[in-house]
């Protein structure tokens, strides 16, 4: 075989696959090592898997350490091979005369082992048996057996492999519909908590169903993008593309709301506020701000540094803001909205708000901690 490292990374990826590496001891390995010895007669009997840096013992009998160097490995040249490989003398065959495991513990002189070949046409390792003294290929008995023994044991192997697959399949199946659940409930409290509060003393059932549906699409868009990601996560961009496509509707407002930001990654609380705030942002400017104009012009940025989280909405309104108007009382009516953007929304994130009128108009600018932003929930 022309071993290059691309076999040996495969190999490897193959052997990892079984889930066998560094696991207990299993009676249904430790019957082919104890009927290997007894079939050669040898005191010493392996199951060896060899990954990049180690030969490890998944069974072992006649041996106390559970690990040696791959280097020094004997099972190395094995699973290069597709047929047994014997060694009658180890100090008559260059290979192994300064071997540590020859000159030291155990003190091999005979070796025979057969490569574990999976049917997915990779070598994992062998079973090889071992003896202090050297022997005769010809005289020694079980050598037939012993290979036969080996495509028993990949059997056994591959069925482990499936038995794992199947129980990690169970156990990610149960974390999905325990995940699932949470997520929904938080939905269903959070769809509820909209139901509550978005009258905002609305002049007709039919305002307050519009603004409901409003919010809970909102909802449902950052629903979506976490779902891409298992619910783990989300990027920033993609969320903030939703809630600005959103507004395209009035006086082609999407396209009037510039954004700045890096790729970022949020962590499912944090993508439902920050999407709620953008939200509610984007209605009260074409209600009462930049977007209620053509011309008008809202500035989205974010930025984040070591330890904190920067995003920012500034509106440019073509005509001069009042300090004291119509505009503003509006802005800061007590509502649900409001009571979103200036108390919940920040301290679901952790962060300050500075908010108020510029010369061009409304501002709103958050900081959060970063980690609170980014890790796991």
């Amino acid at each position: 075989m022309n071993y290059t490292s691309d076999i040996e990374a495969d190999r490897i990826a193959a052997l990892v696959e079984t889930g066998l590496l560094d696991t207990s001891q299993d009676e249904r390995f430790d019957r082919y090592t104890r009927l290997a010895s007894a079939l050669t007669d040898c005191p010493i009997a392996l199951i060896t898997l060899l990954d990049d840096k180690r030969q490890w013992f998944k069974s072992r009998v006649g041996l106390d350490v559970e690990q040696t160097p791959r280097s020094d490995a004997f099972c190395d040249y094995t699973i290069r091979g597709q047929n047994l490989m014997i060694v009658e003398d180890t100090l008559k065959d260059p290979r192994f005369v300064n071997n540590a495991l020859v000159t030291g513990d155990p003190f091999i002189r005979f070796y025979a082992g057969v490569p574990l070949w999976l049917s997915s046409g990779h070598c994992i390792g062998a079973l090889c048996v071992i003896d202090r003294k050297p022997r005769s290929g010809d005289e020694l008995t079980g050598l037939r057996e012993l290979e036969d023994l080996a495509q028993t044991l990949t059997l056994e192997i591959e069925a482990h492999t499936k038995d794992s697959k199947r129980v990690q399949a169970m156990a990610d199946q149960e974390i999905v519909i325990a995940e699932l659940k949470h997520r929904m409930g938080n939905l269903y409290t959070n769809v509820a908590a909209l139901i509550r509060n978005s009258d905002d003393g609305l002049a007709s059932r039919e305002d307050f169903s519009t603004q409901l549906q409003n919010r809970v699409n909102m909802m449902a868009h950052a629903q979506r993008r976490l779902a891409e990601r298992d619910f783990r996560s989300t990027d920033l961009s993609a969320l903030v593309g939703d809630a600005v496509r959103d507004f395209g509707g009035t006086h082609g407002a999407s396209e009037r709301i510039v954004i700045d930001g890096a790729p970022c990654s949020i962590n499912p609380r944090s993508a439902m506020s920050i999407a709620l705030m953008i939200h509610e942002l984007g209605t009260n400017a074409l209600k009462h701000g930049a977007l209620r104009d053509a011309d008008g012009r809202v500035n989205l940025s974010w930025r984040q540094d070591e330890s904190r989280f920067h995003i920012e909405w500034v509106e440019n309104t073509v005509a001069h803001v009042p300090q004291c108007d119509e505009t503003q009382s509006d802005r800061h009516r007590v509502g649900f909205g409001s009571t979103l953007l200036y108390r919940i929304i920040p301290m679901e994130l952790g962060g300050t708000l500075d908010k108020g009128f510029g010369p061009n108009g409304f501002f709103y600018k958050l900081q959060a901690d970063s980690i609170l932003l980014n890790e796991p929930v």
